[in-house]
């Protein structure tokens, strides 16, 4: 028994296992506490995006060693903590080197994926405020085709419903170029912090 034990075992390909670190940092400028439920809700929701089985889609189909979407899924974990704003995520195989690359690839996969989306939200928020602003222009121009007589009622209040549209456009057009800046500057608040290697 103890020579079929040895044999057993040596005939055992070796586990690898390698971590890779993701960061996930606070939108800059914003100072709000969150309730302990929304940290845990918050950490659920980046669980549950970097657990995402297009994650593995896409880790598949990067330049490097070949594998499959089911490869990388069965050997990926995520996990990460209500506490901390770090996911770490863990592959598994027989081959070192190809459990580092599969666990930075899929790292580097989230970031992206959050990137892209961080991008996505603003371009929708900077179509909303311009449609706004758009639409505050039009109002403006039908405003400056009626003309009430001077020194009356009417025109008093054209001359403020004026004033206050403009300032409603210019505010919109304010906001519109700050989404500009932050979708250039989108970065999904995440970064790599650690690559995998084992």
């Amino acid at each position: 028994v103890p020579a079929f034990a040895l044999a057993y075992s040596l005939s055992q390909e070796e586990e690898y296992r390698a971590t890779a670190t993701v960061l996930l940092r606070d939108t800059p400028g914003s100072n709000i506490k969150l309730a302990p439920e929304d940290l845990e809700r918050e950490a659920a929701t980046n669980l549950g995006l970097a657990s995402l089985g297009r994650l593995a889609d896409r880790t598949a189909k990067r330049p490097g060693p070949p594998v499959t979407s089911l490869t990388v899924a069965s050997s990926i974990s995520v996990q990460s903590e209500s506490s901390s704003n770090l996911i770490t995520i863990t592959s598994e195989g027989t081959n070192p080197r190809l459990t580092s690359a599969i666990a930075n690839a899929y790292g580097q996969e989230f970031v992206a994926f959050r990137r892209a989306s961080d991008v996505r939200t603003v371009r929708a928020a900077l179509g909303r405020a311009q449609r706004r602003a758009n639409g505050v222009q039009r109002q403006l121009s039908q405003l400056g085709d009626s003309q009430a007589e001077p020194g009356t009622t009417a025109r008093a209040e054209q001359d403020t419903e004026r004033r206050e549209l403009r300032l409603t456009r210019d505010s919109l057009l304010r906001e519109a170029q700050q989404l500009r800046t932050a979708g250039a500057l989108a970065s999904g608040n995440v970064e790599l912090t650690q690559r995998a290697s084992t």
